[in-house]
Parts: C-alpha cells; structure tokens; sequence
C-alpha cells in the first residue's frame, strides 16, 4: 500500500493542495457525479491493475481555494 502523502504546490492558477493517493471515499463520490465514467477512471480499476502487476495507485486530488 502506498504512504498518504498532502502536499501545498504553488500552480499557474494558485496554490493547490495535493493529497496522494485520492482517498477512495473521495474518488467515488466524484465518480458517481459523472455520468460518463468509464470503468478505467474508477477506483477498483486501479486496485485491480496493482494487484496484478508491478503498479502503484500515484493518483493525485488538487484542490483549489
């Protein structure tokens, strides 16, 4: 499992905050927002992809005052 990691970057647009990996309530609440969602964008995608090979979950959430 990965380590958690928040992080305050200074952006082109502003300060952002960086949580790393997305917290998996987080990325499925957003998930369910967009009726378009693949089943590649979701989180058991990527769970399923690092249990079978040499892959680590690096998704990133920025957050935006």
């Amino acid at each position: 499992m990965n380590t958690s990691a928040e992080l305050l970057i200074d952006t082109a647009s502003g300060p952002a905050h960086v949580t790393t990996p997305v917290p998996r309530a987080t990325w499925w609440e957003l998930a369910a927002r967009d009726q378009d969602i693949c089943v590649t964008q979701t989180p058991t995608w990527l769970d399923c992809l690092c249990a079978t090979g040499p892959y680590r979950d690096a998704s990133r959430l920025y957050a935006f005052p």
